[in-house]
């Protein structure tokens, strides 16, 4: 190989080599998108083969708190190569990090679409979902039960209803309004859902009410700098997000996936 050859192959190695863009994400389950005790569930999936396919990139992923997940975007070592997700939207959380489409999300460029589900003891027949947000039949003292710092939380007390947000995961909060601590449990669907599904106890004594309170959708956000610096690369990760969504090979790994995984919370 003749010097140019050499010199050549040297700037393209140099121009494909990977940098690593730390992606945070709660360390709690949101099944099936995220699984506690490992990196697992179908946000994964996806970023894993999002990665897959862009080679100036490479995820490395950490696991912490929610709000943990926000902040950290802000810190030092980080505010110029990370992420998080699954975030939906709220105009406060733009001082953090850029979502898929600037102050205005793409909802085409989303991780996924949600809902939120209420739920309460089947012996409560005065409750019931009117809307969007919009609860019936709630005692003047009566809480909803949210998880720690989810936006549903934020959402319903700004309608005026009075939140009990303290627990992170749908479990506890059940456990909550069998305990008669809260007359409501606001959960995303998938968790809600499964819980009744495979607690008797549950079954017997907890319903889900219909419609849905509410459906969101999911983003992965990139910090500031990550953005300012890179800017193609951010449009390319998020377009590619949407593309291996609607991608069989996505579709076919999920559905393998959640054949043998359950949620654990």
């Amino acid at each position: 190989m003749n010097k140019l050859a050499v010199i050549l192959t040297a700037l393209v190695s140099a121009q494909i080599q990977s940098a690593e863009v730390t992606i945070f994400s709660e360390n709690e389950t949101s099944f099936p998108w995220i699984v506690k005790e490992s990196n697992a569930g179908l946000n994964f999936i996806l970023l894993d083969l999002v990665d897959k396919k862009i080679p100036e990139v490479e995820f490395v992923h950490k696991r912490v708190p929610w709000k943990r997940c926000l902040n950290a975007m802000k810190q030092e070592e980080f505010v110029d190569s990370s992420g998080c997700f699954s975030a939906s939207y709220k105009e406060v959380r733009k001082e953090f990090g850029v979502y898929p489409g600037g102050d205005s999300p793409n909802s085409e460029l989303r991780l996924h679409s949600s809902s939120y589900s209420l739920y309460t003891k089947k012996s409560n027949q005065n409750v019931g979902v009117a809307g969007k947000l919009t609860i019936d039949g709630l005692g003047d003292d009566a809480k909803i039960a949210a998880p720690a710092g989810y936006s549903i939380s934020s959402d319903l007390a700004s309608k005026g209803y009075k939140v009990d947000d303290q627990s992170k995961n749908t479990k506890a909060n059940f456990q909550k309004l069998l305990s008669g601590r809260v007359e409501a449990v606001t959960a995303l669907t998938e968790s809600g859902d499964f819980h009744l599904d495979t607690n008797p106890k549950y079954q017997a004594d907890i319903q889900k009410l219909t419609p849905p309170l509410v459906n969101k959708p999911y983003y992965l956000m990139l910090s500031h700098g990550f953005v300012k610096k890179n800017p193609e690369i951010a449009e390319k990760i998020w377009a590619t997000i949407a593309e291996v969504r609607e991608s069989e090979e996505y579709k076919t790994a999920g559905q393998e996936w959640m054949k043998t995984n359950t949620p654990s919370e």
